[in-house]
């Protein structure tokens, strides 16, 4: 079972997602989708959540939970160069697109808040796999939370502040 994080960012509509059958080669369920301020705001992530599930035909909708709309630390994010890569939707401000955007795209689908709902996953499911394919202030709100927070696997997919490739 795995509990993606991501922050929707780019317009490839879960290509990563949909491709992890090929290195976790055993089904998988994912749980749980959580939203977090990165390249675009908490609300928008959690459209671009919502549109992605509709664009995929998500037979059953996978909950979303809302996080943090800003970081626990550091700058605040003007969004000025994720516009320029990823538009101001985070993905290439295309609302008319298939699926359109629907104004419910806005609201997560459960009341829970992302750090508790990471909380309540973990310890309901300590067989689970965390998937963070954005900023991880969810988990570390969680690990405040509940120092005992853990999955039984955790993959981060990390970058750097200013973009640099090392």
């Amino acid at each position: 079972m795995m509990l993606f994080e991501p922050a929707i960012e780019r317009a490839d509509t879960f290509v990563e997602e949909l491709a992890l059958p090929v290195f976790f080669p055993l089904s998988f369920i994912v749980l749980a989708f959580t939203t977090v301020q990165g390249s675009v705001s908490v609300e928008q992530a959690t459209a671009n959540v919502a549109r992605c599930q509709r664009a995929n035909e998500v037979p059953k909708q996978i909950p979303i939970y809302k996080g943090a709309g800003e970081p626990l630390l550091g700058r605040e994010n003007d969004f000025s160069s994720e516009n320029y890569f990823f538009g101001k939707d985070g993905i290439g401000d295309q609302p008319n697109a298939f699926p359109e955007v629907l104004p419910s795209d806005f609201e997560p689908t459960s009341e829970e808040v992302a750090a508790l709902a990471l909380v309540r996953i973990a310890r309901e499911n300590p067989e689970a796999t965390l998937v963070c394919l954005g900023p991880l202030t969810n988990v570390a709100i969680a690990l405040k939370i509940d120092p005992n927070f853990a999955f039984s696997k955790v993959f981060v997919m990390g970058g750097n502040y200013y973009g640099i490739s090392f």
